[in-house]
């Protein structure tokens, strides 16, 4: 058996309670992650500046296959049901945000941004 775990991150005014039941049933669709004593598990870990952040933990059963590549598959395969879940149900994953303030009277705001690595 092998565990696995990722954050997502979901907005303040989405609700947290229906994005972890809807993240923990489709975490269970999966049929090589482990239902029974290793069950997944989904919570709130940090309420974080942009958003809610949500953990979810899950087993998979490293006896049907072990190769690493089939192991990052079903990781994979996990995250991306997950973001699509949450997006096809309204929830919204917001990125960082960086805020700008203009401390300048009447608005004389320049900002200057070099582009590196073209």
């Amino acid at each position: 058996m092998l565990r696995y775990e990722f954050t997502v991150g979901i907005s303040y005014e989405d609700n947290p309670t229906a994005a972890i039941k809807l993240i923990l049933e489709t975490v269970n669709k999966v049929d090589s992650v482990l239902k029974d004593d290793k069950k997944p598990a989904v919570t709130i870990t940090e309420l974080a500046t942009n958003s809610v952040n949500i953990n979810v933990k899950f087993w998979i059963d490293t006896f049907q296959s072990t190769k690493r590549s089939v192991h990052n598959s079903i990781r994979s395969r996990v995250m991306n049901d997950v973001v699509e879940v949450l997006t096809a149900n309204g929830f919204s994953l917001p990125a960082s945000i960086v805020e700008l303030k203009n401390y300048e009277p009447y608005g004389n705001f320049k900002l200057d941004i070099e582009q590196k690595n073209r």
